[in-house]
């Protein structure tokens, strides 16, 4: 090996940053999803960020769903992606098989 193994101050110095690194990802993440599922009063309260949950509820996302422009745009981002997904697969397809041919030349204007 040209690697010698890590000392233990080694080993615990990468743990550490890692643990920190995880720590700056997912706590941001923890916070914005607490705050979606509270109250808000609890939300007021705390100042805009809710650290400790208090009276958990669903209304934010009924009150979002509930809407007609949300889920328009939901369902047409879905229909661009399948559509996008399909149209893309198509064409990947067929310069496949024209590439796995032998002696062909590819002079399609998608190769």
């Amino acid at each position: 090996m040209w690697e010698e193994k890590p000392t233990l101050i080694g080993q615990l110095g990468k743990a550490l940053s890692l643990a920190v690194i995880l720590a700056l990802i997912l706590f941001p993440l923890y916070c914005v999803v607490i705050t979606s599922f509270s109250t808000q009063g609890s939300i007021n309260i705390a100042g805009g960020i809710v650290i400790v949950p208090h009276g958990l509820t669903l209304d934010a996302y009924r009150a979002m769903l509930s809407g007609e422009v949300v889920t328009r745009a939901l369902v047409i981002a879905l229909l661009i992606t399948l559509v996008g997904t399909a149209v893309s697969m198509v064409v990947s397809v067929l310069c496949a098989y024209g590439l796995s041919r032998q002696g062909s030349s590819v002079t399609g204007p998608f190769c």
